[in-house]
């Protein structure tokens, strides 16, 4: 089955806002860094990220498999 196109858009939507979550998450520890405080964010936020996409990714390949 081909995706339509409001099912990408929601795809693309959903990983823009992951990516933007981690890219904020990033900054916050960089300043963080710069001040000599300890990360706000540790390896498994990020993981959890990471997984999330996964998530998308198997919903994607799912729907395309129907």
């Amino acid at each position: 089955m081909k995706l339509s196109e409001s099912q990408l858009l929601e795809y693309r939507l959903q990983m823009e806002g992951l990516i933007s979550e981690r890219e904020g998450m990033i900054a916050l520890n960089h300043q963080r860094q710069y001040l000599a405080q300890p990360m706000a964010y540790l390896d498994t936020d990020f993981f959890n990220i990471q997984v999330r996409f996964t998530d998308i990714h198997k919903r994607m390949l799912f729907l395309m498999d129907k």
